[in-house]
């Protein structure tokens, strides 16, 4: 009667001294946007074995922004990635420093949009799309996973998909408003 319940404890307390005496208790990690230490060789040490996340590497790529002198905010998903505390009128540009950092920034960054503004690009995402640019659709929470990387939109083949389908935006280059 008591036999299988003895069983199941022992085995129990077995399994907990094995995996406590298997190795050094492990630290608590935090994510950080330092830069990565260099070793011996000088070579920047692998990445963290646990994967950082797009917030982790927009941190990192804020952080280190910053520490060039540039005042770019704390990511926050559902906004914009500010790239540049530079700005042109309603638009950040690029600064001198966005090469020194970009290698920090994640792939995509997830932007919040309003459906109405989906609605009103729509026609010229369609445009963009049949001329081989890749623009993405919103997820199932209205998120839109932007390309974080202006590289893409300096491109000779984005730049005359743009201006061939600019016609479909109410963009003020077009003489329309500016939203």
């Amino acid at each position: 009667m008591y036999r299988p319940c003895v069983f199941v404890l022992c085995a129990a307390v077995a399994l907990a001294a094995v995996a406590g005496c298997s190795s050094a208790p492990q630290q608590p990690r935090v994510a950080t946007a330092a830069q990565p230490t260099a070793t011996a060789a000088g070579v920047p040490s692998p990445t963290p074995s646990k994967a950082e996340t797009d917030y982790d590497k927009a941190l990192r790529f804020t952080r280190c922004m910053n520490a060039l002198g540039e005042t770019i905010p704390d990511p926050v998903e559902g906004r914009p990635l500010q790239l540049s505390s530079q700005r042109q009128g309603d638009w950040y540009i690029p600064s001198a420093n966005l090469p020194k950092c970009k290698q920090y920034l994640p792939t995509t960054w997830p932007v919040k949009m309003d459906p109405k503004d989906l609605a009103k690009e729509a026609k010229f995402d369609d445009c963009l799309r049949k001329r081989g640019i890749v623009v993405p659709e919103p997820d199932a929470h209205g998120m839109v996973h932007y390309a974080t990387d202006p590289d893409a939109w300096y491109t000779p083949e984005y730049r005359a998909a743009e201006d061939a389908c600019r016609y479909l935006y109410d963009d003020p280059a077009n003489g329309g408003s500016n939203r």
